[in-house]
Protein backbone atom coordinates (compact mmCIF):
# COMPACT_ATOMS: atom_id res chain seq x y z
CA UNK A 1 0.00 0.00 0.00
CA UNK A 2 0.89 3.66 -1.01
CA UNK A 3 1.57 5.94 2.12
CA UNK A 4 1.36 10.03 2.32
CA UNK A 5 4.71 10.86 0.96
CA UNK A 6 4.56 14.67 2.72
CA UNK A 7 2.65 15.80 5.35
CA UNK A 8 2.36 19.59 6.04
CA UNK A 9 4.83 21.24 8.49
CA UNK A 10 1.93 23.67 10.09
CA UNK A 11 0.67 22.07 13.61
CA UNK A 12 -2.76 20.75 12.81
CA UNK A 13 -5.92 21.88 15.47
CA UNK A 14 -8.88 20.22 15.65
CA UNK A 15 -11.79 22.82 16.47
CA UNK A 16 -15.52 22.90 18.04
CA UNK A 17 -17.63 25.29 19.67
CA UNK A 18 -21.00 25.43 20.61
CA UNK A 19 -21.97 26.08 17.36
CA UNK A 20 -19.45 23.95 15.72
CA UNK A 21 -19.27 24.28 12.19
CA UNK A 22 -17.76 20.98 11.30
CA UNK A 23 -16.40 21.47 7.19
CA UNK A 24 -15.18 18.73 5.78
CA UNK A 25 -15.38 20.75 2.82
CA UNK A 26 -12.29 20.04 0.18
CA UNK A 27 -11.09 21.91 -2.79
CA UNK A 28 -8.94 20.84 -5.09
CA UNK A 29 -5.81 23.14 -5.92
CA UNK A 30 -4.83 21.89 -9.58
CA UNK A 31 -1.33 22.24 -10.78
CA UNK A 32 1.15 19.80 -12.90
CA UNK A 33 0.90 16.41 -13.66
CA UNK A 34 -0.37 15.27 -9.97
CA UNK A 35 -2.93 18.20 -10.39
CA UNK A 36 -4.35 16.51 -13.84
CA UNK A 37 -3.98 13.04 -12.04
CA UNK A 38 -5.94 13.89 -9.52
CA UNK A 39 -8.90 15.82 -12.09
CA UNK A 40 -8.80 12.29 -13.82
CA UNK A 41 -9.08 10.04 -10.46
CA UNK A 42 -12.09 12.47 -9.12
CA UNK A 43 -13.92 12.65 -12.69
CA UNK A 44 -13.88 9.06 -12.89
CA UNK A 45 -16.22 6.02 -11.65
CA UNK A 46 -19.24 4.73 -12.37
CA UNK A 47 -22.73 3.22 -11.03
CA UNK A 48 -23.54 -0.19 -11.42
CA UNK A 49 -26.12 0.33 -14.12
CA UNK A 50 -28.75 -2.34 -12.53
CA UNK A 51 -28.83 -0.08 -9.44
CA UNK A 52 -30.11 3.24 -11.33
CA UNK A 53 -33.91 2.02 -12.04
CA UNK A 54 -34.25 0.79 -8.48
CA UNK A 55 -35.66 2.90 -5.11
CA UNK A 56 -32.98 1.75 -2.10
CA UNK A 57 -33.69 2.73 1.46
CA UNK A 58 -30.54 3.00 3.51
CA UNK A 59 -30.76 3.30 7.34
CA UNK A 60 -29.11 5.99 8.60
CA UNK A 61 -27.80 6.87 12.22
CA UNK A 62 -27.27 10.25 13.56
CA UNK A 63 -24.03 11.47 14.73
CA UNK A 64 -23.86 15.47 16.05
CA UNK A 65 -25.91 17.18 12.77
CA UNK A 66 -24.56 14.19 10.71
CA UNK A 67 -26.40 11.49 9.10
CA UNK A 68 -24.28 8.24 9.52
CA UNK A 69 -24.51 5.31 6.79
CA UNK A 70 -22.35 1.77 6.68
CA UNK A 71 -20.25 1.48 4.00
CA UNK A 72 -18.10 -1.11 2.56
CA UNK A 73 -14.89 -1.20 0.58
CA UNK A 74 -14.06 -3.37 -2.17
CA UNK A 75 -15.16 -7.22 -1.26
CA UNK A 76 -14.95 -6.65 2.42
CA UNK A 77 -17.25 -7.43 4.76
CA UNK A 78 -16.46 -5.18 7.33
CA UNK A 79 -19.13 -2.15 7.82
CA UNK A 80 -17.71 0.79 7.90
CA UNK A 81 -19.28 3.91 9.53
CA UNK A 82 -19.59 6.98 7.28
CA UNK A 83 -20.84 10.60 7.74
CA UNK A 84 -22.94 11.77 4.91
CA UNK A 85 -21.57 14.94 3.69
CA UNK A 86 -23.03 16.76 0.66
CA UNK A 87 -20.63 19.49 0.38
CA UNK A 88 -17.19 17.30 0.64
CA UNK A 89 -15.63 14.96 -2.02
CA UNK A 90 -15.84 11.50 -0.40
CA UNK A 91 -12.57 10.62 2.25
CA UNK A 92 -11.71 7.35 4.04
CA UNK A 93 -10.01 7.58 7.55
CA UNK A 94 -6.05 7.11 7.34
CA UNK A 95 -6.14 4.26 9.48
CA UNK A 96 -8.77 2.66 7.91
CA UNK A 97 -7.42 3.09 4.56
CA UNK A 98 -4.61 0.90 5.57
CA UNK A 99 -6.46 -2.15 5.60
CA UNK A 100 -7.13 -1.84 1.86
CA UNK A 101 -4.90 -1.79 -1.68
CA UNK A 102 -5.94 0.91 -3.80
CA UNK A 103 -5.08 0.16 -7.78
CA UNK A 104 -4.25 4.24 -8.23
CA UNK A 105 -2.94 7.11 -6.27
CA UNK A 106 -1.55 10.53 -6.25
CA UNK A 107 -1.01 12.94 -3.76
CA UNK A 108 -1.79 16.69 -4.68
CA UNK A 109 -2.78 19.95 -2.57
CA UNK A 110 -6.14 20.50 -1.12
CA UNK A 111 -7.56 23.49 0.74
CA UNK A 112 -10.58 23.86 3.15
CA UNK A 113 -13.01 26.25 3.72
CA UNK A 114 -11.40 28.12 6.28
CA UNK A 115 -8.67 28.51 3.25
CA UNK A 116 -6.06 26.19 4.51
CA UNK A 117 -3.99 24.04 2.93
CA UNK A 118 -2.80 20.46 3.09
CA UNK A 119 -1.12 17.55 0.87
CA UNK A 120 -3.64 15.18 0.63
CA UNK A 121 -2.89 11.51 -1.03
CA UNK A 122 -6.35 10.73 -3.23
CA UNK A 123 -7.23 7.35 -4.30
CA UNK A 124 -9.81 5.35 -6.57
CA UNK A 125 -11.45 3.13 -4.94
CA UNK A 126 -12.43 -0.23 -6.79
CA UNK A 127 -15.89 -0.92 -5.78
CA UNK A 128 -17.73 1.31 -2.54
CA UNK A 129 -21.10 0.56 -1.53
CA UNK A 130 -24.11 1.30 0.30
CA UNK A 131 -26.93 -1.76 0.74
CA UNK A 132 -27.70 -2.08 -2.94
CA UNK A 133 -26.18 0.81 -4.07
CA UNK A 134 -22.81 0.54 -5.31
CA UNK A 135 -20.00 2.98 -7.28
CA UNK A 136 -16.89 1.74 -9.11
CA UNK A 137 -13.73 3.79 -9.31
CA UNK A 138 -14.91 6.11 -6.84
CA UNK A 139 -11.92 9.18 -5.84
CA UNK A 140 -10.99 9.01 -1.81
CA UNK A 141 -9.41 11.93 0.12
CA UNK A 142 -7.04 9.90 2.33
CA UNK A 143 -7.26 11.69 5.79
CA UNK A 144 -6.93 11.20 9.33
CA UNK A 145 -10.56 11.37 10.96
CA UNK A 146 -9.86 9.75 13.97
CA UNK A 147 -8.38 12.18 15.91
CA UNK A 148 -12.11 13.99 15.19
CA UNK A 149 -13.71 10.98 16.58
CA UNK A 150 -12.23 7.19 16.89
CA UNK A 151 -16.02 5.79 15.62
CA UNK A 152 -15.66 7.90 11.90
CA UNK A 153 -14.06 5.72 9.31
CA UNK A 154 -14.92 7.88 6.00
CA UNK A 155 -17.35 10.50 4.80
CA UNK A 156 -19.56 9.60 2.10
CA UNK A 157 -19.48 13.10 -0.38
CA UNK A 158 -21.30 14.37 -3.39
CA UNK A 159 -18.43 12.40 -5.66
CA UNK A 160 -20.56 9.46 -5.10
CA UNK A 161 -23.56 10.45 -4.51
CA UNK A 162 -23.87 11.97 -7.71
CA UNK A 163 -24.97 9.38 -9.62
CA UNK A 164 -28.84 8.76 -7.79
CA UNK A 165 -31.61 11.23 -6.99
CA UNK A 166 -30.98 11.07 -3.47
CA UNK A 167 -33.23 12.21 -0.15
CA UNK A 168 -32.19 12.76 2.91
CA UNK A 169 -34.46 11.86 5.41
CA UNK A 170 -33.51 13.40 8.95
CA UNK A 171 -36.85 12.47 10.73
CA UNK A 172 -37.13 8.78 9.46
CA UNK A 173 -33.34 8.33 9.63
CA UNK A 174 -32.85 7.22 6.22
CA UNK A 175 -31.20 7.93 2.69
CA UNK A 176 -33.27 6.69 0.25
CA UNK A 177 -31.87 6.48 -3.79
CA UNK A 178 -34.79 7.23 -6.33
CA UNK A 179 -34.15 5.70 -9.66
CA UNK A 180 -33.39 7.75 -12.76
CA UNK A 181 -36.82 8.31 -14.05
CA UNK A 182 -35.90 10.81 -16.16
CA UNK A 183 -36.53 15.24 -14.88
CA UNK A 184 -40.18 14.79 -12.93
CA UNK A 185 -41.35 17.59 -10.62
CA UNK A 186 -42.38 16.21 -7.43
CA UNK A 187 -45.59 17.28 -6.26
CA UNK A 188 -45.51 19.71 -3.48
CA UNK A 189 -42.26 20.28 -3.24
CA UNK A 190 -39.81 23.74 -4.04
CA UNK A 191 -37.53 22.92 -6.86
CA UNK A 192 -34.48 24.59 -7.58
CA UNK A 193 -31.89 24.50 -10.53
CA UNK A 194 -28.55 23.33 -9.24
CA UNK A 195 -25.13 22.43 -10.55
CA UNK A 196 -22.38 20.05 -9.76
CA UNK A 197 -19.28 22.24 -8.42
CA UNK A 198 -16.41 20.07 -9.08
CA UNK A 199 -13.87 21.47 -7.29
CA UNK A 200 -15.88 21.00 -4.15
CA UNK A 201 -16.26 16.73 -5.08
CA UNK A 202 -19.44 17.65 -7.28
CA UNK A 203 -21.27 19.34 -4.26
CA UNK A 204 -25.15 20.69 -5.07
CA UNK A 205 -24.62 24.12 -5.96
CA UNK A 206 -27.01 27.11 -6.93
CA UNK A 207 -27.64 30.87 -7.42
CA UNK A 208 -28.60 32.70 -4.78
CA UNK A 209 -29.77 36.56 -4.08
CA UNK A 210 -29.04 38.16 -0.45
CA UNK A 211 -30.99 41.23 0.77
CA UNK A 212 -32.52 41.35 -2.58
CA UNK A 213 -29.68 42.42 -4.44
CA UNK A 214 -26.35 40.78 -3.45
CA UNK A 215 -25.53 37.42 -5.66
CA UNK A 216 -23.36 34.63 -4.60
CA UNK A 217 -22.72 31.50 -5.06
CA UNK A 218 -24.53 29.12 -2.61
CA UNK A 219 -23.52 25.12 -2.05
CA UNK A 220 -26.10 22.54 0.02
CA UNK A 221 -23.35 21.68 2.44
CA UNK A 222 -25.16 18.91 5.28
CA UNK A 223 -21.57 18.91 6.91
CA UNK A 224 -22.45 22.59 8.05
CA UNK A 225 -23.95 22.42 11.32
CA UNK A 226 -25.78 25.87 11.40
CA UNK A 227 -28.27 27.56 8.58
CA UNK A 228 -25.92 29.70 6.52
CA UNK A 229 -22.38 31.13 6.27
CA UNK A 230 -20.86 33.48 4.32
CA UNK A 231 -17.53 34.70 3.00
CA UNK A 232 -16.70 37.83 4.81
CA UNK A 233 -16.28 39.79 1.32
CA UNK A 234 -19.97 39.30 0.86
CA UNK A 235 -21.13 39.87 4.45
CA UNK A 236 -19.02 42.99 4.15
CA UNK A 237 -21.52 44.09 1.68
CA UNK A 238 -24.82 43.87 3.65
CA UNK A 239 -27.12 46.70 5.04
CA UNK A 240 -26.82 45.55 8.70
CA UNK A 241 -22.84 44.73 8.35
CA UNK A 242 -22.68 48.36 7.20
CA UNK A 243 -24.77 49.79 10.01
CA UNK A 244 -22.78 47.92 12.30
CA UNK A 245 -25.17 45.52 13.23
CA UNK A 246 -22.84 42.29 13.89
CA UNK A 247 -20.99 40.42 16.61
CA UNK A 248 -17.84 39.54 16.36
CA UNK A 249 -15.34 37.49 17.96
CA UNK A 250 -12.27 37.89 19.86
CA UNK A 251 -10.32 34.32 17.74
CA UNK A 252 -12.16 32.26 15.28
CA UNK A 253 -15.21 30.83 16.03
CA UNK A 254 -14.94 28.53 13.16
CA UNK A 255 -12.51 26.17 11.08
CA UNK A 256 -12.30 23.95 8.26
CA UNK A 257 -10.62 19.99 8.81
CA UNK A 258 -7.24 21.28 8.69
CA UNK A 259 -6.94 24.82 10.19
CA UNK A 260 -9.16 27.41 11.76
CA UNK A 261 -10.64 30.80 10.71
CA UNK A 262 -8.37 33.98 12.62
CA UNK A 263 -11.66 36.05 13.04
CA UNK A 264 -15.42 35.12 12.81
CA UNK A 265 -18.78 37.91 12.53
CA UNK A 266 -22.03 36.90 12.96
CA UNK A 267 -25.15 38.99 11.39
CA UNK A 268 -28.58 38.58 9.78
CA UNK A 269 -29.94 38.49 6.84
CA UNK A 270 -33.17 39.55 6.41
CA UNK A 271 -33.64 37.74 2.92
CA UNK A 272 -31.88 35.02 1.15
CA UNK A 273 -33.46 33.87 -1.80
CA UNK A 274 -32.72 30.40 -4.20
CA UNK A 275 -35.64 30.49 -7.02
CA UNK A 276 -38.60 30.26 -4.80
CA UNK A 277 -37.11 29.15 -1.66
CA UNK A 278 -36.85 31.65 0.47
CA UNK A 279 -34.52 32.09 4.04
CA UNK A 280 -35.88 34.58 6.14
CA UNK A 281 -34.11 36.78 9.14
CA UNK A 282 -31.58 34.22 9.13
CA UNK A 283 -28.21 33.96 11.63
CA UNK A 284 -25.14 34.50 9.46
CA UNK A 285 -21.60 33.74 10.05
CA UNK A 286 -18.62 33.87 8.23
CA UNK A 287 -16.65 31.33 6.44
CA UNK A 288 -12.70 31.82 4.58
CA UNK A 289 -14.14 30.87 0.62
CA UNK A 290 -14.00 33.52 -1.70
CA UNK A 291 -16.95 33.01 -2.93
CA UNK A 292 -19.62 30.39 -1.34
CA UNK A 293 -22.06 30.73 0.33
CA UNK A 294 -23.02 27.34 2.80
CA UNK A 295 -26.43 26.17 3.57
CA UNK A 296 -26.40 23.54 5.91
CA UNK A 297 -28.09 21.51 8.62
CA UNK A 298 -30.04 24.24 10.71
CA UNK A 299 -32.01 25.01 7.55
CA UNK A 300 -32.31 21.70 6.01
CA UNK A 301 -33.12 19.71 8.63
CA UNK A 302 -36.69 21.47 8.34
CA UNK A 303 -37.52 19.93 4.95
CA UNK A 304 -37.58 16.96 2.88
CA UNK A 305 -35.14 17.16 0.15
CA UNK A 306 -34.78 15.54 -2.32
CA UNK A 307 -30.91 15.95 -4.91
CA UNK A 308 -31.63 14.91 -8.78
CA UNK A 309 -28.06 14.83 -9.09
CA UNK A 310 -28.41 13.34 -12.73
CA UNK A 311 -31.19 15.67 -13.59
CA UNK A 312 -29.67 19.23 -12.02
CA UNK A 313 -32.59 19.68 -9.28
CA UNK A 314 -32.93 19.72 -5.73
CA UNK A 315 -36.20 19.81 -4.16
CA UNK A 316 -37.85 21.43 -1.08
CA UNK A 317 -41.00 20.12 0.72
CA UNK A 318 -41.44 22.07 4.41
CA UNK A 319 -42.26 19.89 7.25
CA UNK A 320 -45.87 21.44 8.78
CA UNK A 321 -44.82 21.28 12.27
CA UNK A 322 -41.33 22.56 11.57
CA UNK A 323 -39.51 26.34 11.44
CA UNK A 324 -36.24 27.50 10.33
CA UNK A 325 -34.86 28.73 13.55
CA UNK A 326 -34.02 32.70 13.34
CA UNK A 327 -32.36 32.47 16.34
CA UNK A 328 -28.26 31.70 17.25
CA UNK A 329 -28.29 29.60 20.38
CA UNK A 330 -24.89 29.37 21.82
CA UNK A 331 -22.44 28.99 25.06
CA UNK A 332 -20.37 31.59 23.52
CA UNK A 333 -16.72 29.90 22.93
CA UNK A 334 -14.60 27.50 21.09
CA UNK A 335 -12.17 25.04 21.92
CA UNK A 336 -8.81 23.36 20.20
CA UNK A 337 -6.93 20.12 20.95
CA UNK A 338 -3.36 21.44 20.55
CA UNK A 339 -0.72 18.63 21.98
CA UNK A 340 -2.82 16.74 24.46
CA UNK A 341 -4.93 20.02 26.00
CA UNK A 342 -8.28 21.43 24.96
CA UNK A 343 -8.03 25.52 24.42
CA UNK A 344 -10.26 28.37 24.39
CA UNK A 345 -9.41 29.60 21.13
CA UNK A 346 -12.35 32.02 20.41
CA UNK A 347 -15.37 33.83 22.20
CA UNK A 348 -18.23 35.74 21.04
CA UNK A 349 -17.86 39.39 21.90
CA UNK A 350 -20.54 39.91 24.54
CA UNK A 351 -21.91 35.97 24.92
CA UNK A 352 -22.14 34.18 28.02
CA UNK A 353 -18.78 33.05 28.25
CA UNK A 354 -17.40 36.51 27.67
CA UNK A 355 -19.75 37.59 30.52
CA UNK A 356 -18.27 34.97 32.74
CA UNK A 357 -14.39 35.41 32.09
CA UNK A 358 -13.44 32.93 29.76
CA UNK A 359 -10.80 33.83 27.92
CA UNK A 360 -8.56 33.10 24.86
CA UNK A 361 -5.80 30.22 25.98
CA UNK A 362 -7.89 28.62 29.21
CA UNK A 363 -7.34 25.46 29.29
CA UNK A 364 -10.58 23.24 29.40
CA UNK A 365 -10.54 21.07 32.25
CA UNK A 366 -14.17 19.40 32.20
CA UNK A 367 -17.49 19.76 30.36
CA UNK A 368 -20.50 18.93 32.73
CA UNK A 369 -18.33 16.97 34.92
CA UNK A 370 -16.72 14.78 32.41
CA UNK A 371 -12.46 15.17 32.30
CA UNK A 372 -12.08 16.40 28.70
CA UNK A 373 -8.99 14.73 28.21
CA UNK A 374 -11.02 11.90 27.48
CA UNK A 375 -13.51 13.44 24.84
CA UNK A 376 -13.32 13.59 21.22
CA UNK A 377 -13.89 16.91 19.30
CA UNK A 378 -17.02 15.14 18.15
CA UNK A 379 -18.30 14.12 21.65
CA UNK A 380 -17.53 17.64 22.84
CA UNK A 381 -19.72 18.86 20.01
CA UNK A 382 -22.54 16.59 20.79
CA UNK A 383 -22.72 17.44 24.00
CA UNK A 384 -22.36 21.57 23.66
CA UNK A 385 -25.10 21.02 20.72
CA UNK A 386 -27.48 19.01 22.99
CA UNK A 387 -27.09 20.66 26.30
CA UNK A 388 -28.98 24.14 27.54
CA UNK A 389 -26.27 24.60 30.50
CA UNK A 390 -23.02 23.48 30.78
CA UNK A 391 -20.52 23.38 33.86
CA UNK A 392 -17.14 24.44 32.96
CA UNK A 393 -13.88 24.13 34.82
CA UNK A 394 -10.55 25.71 33.59
CA UNK A 395 -7.30 26.34 34.03
CA UNK A 396 -7.06 30.45 33.99
CA UNK A 397 -4.04 31.40 31.99
CA UNK A 398 -3.98 34.73 33.28
CA UNK A 399 -3.80 33.59 36.88
CA UNK A 400 -2.65 29.75 36.57
CA UNK A 401 -6.00 28.95 39.10
CA UNK A 402 -8.75 26.36 38.41
CA UNK A 403 -11.90 28.48 37.30
CA UNK A 404 -15.59 27.22 37.10
CA UNK A 405 -18.67 28.32 35.55
CA UNK A 406 -21.70 27.45 34.83
CA UNK A 407 -23.46 28.86 31.54
CA UNK A 408 -26.24 28.89 30.30
CA UNK A 409 -27.09 28.53 26.18
CA UNK A 410 -28.14 32.30 24.65
CA UNK A 411 -29.34 33.56 21.93
CA UNK A 412 -26.83 35.78 20.56
CA UNK A 413 -29.23 37.78 18.14
CA UNK A 414 -30.72 39.63 20.98
CA UNK A 415 -26.98 41.78 20.66
CA UNK A 416 -27.72 42.28 16.77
Amino acid sequence: MQKNTKQSNKQSRISVQSTLIMFFLLALLVSGCAGMKSVSIIRGGSAEQDVLSQVESVKANHLAHFLTVKVRINDSSEDLLFLVDTGAITVIDKQTADKFTFTDSVVNEFTDIAGNKKEVRLVRVGKMSIGKIRVSDCAAAIIDLKKHSPRIDGILGSNFLRYFKVELDYQNSQLVFHGNSGNQTLDGFIAIPIWQNMKQGFAPTTKCILDGSIDVVCMIDTGHDKAVSLPLSIIQKTTGFKDGKYIESNGGMSGGLFETISKSYLIKAEKISAGNLTINNSPVTTNASDNLMTLGYAYLKNFRIVIDYPNSVAYFKPFPELKPESKYLSFGFRCSKEKGKTIVTGIWKGSVADNAGLSIGDELVSLNNKDVTTLSMMEIMEMMNSSSSLNVSYLQQSSAKIANSTLHKDDLMRLL
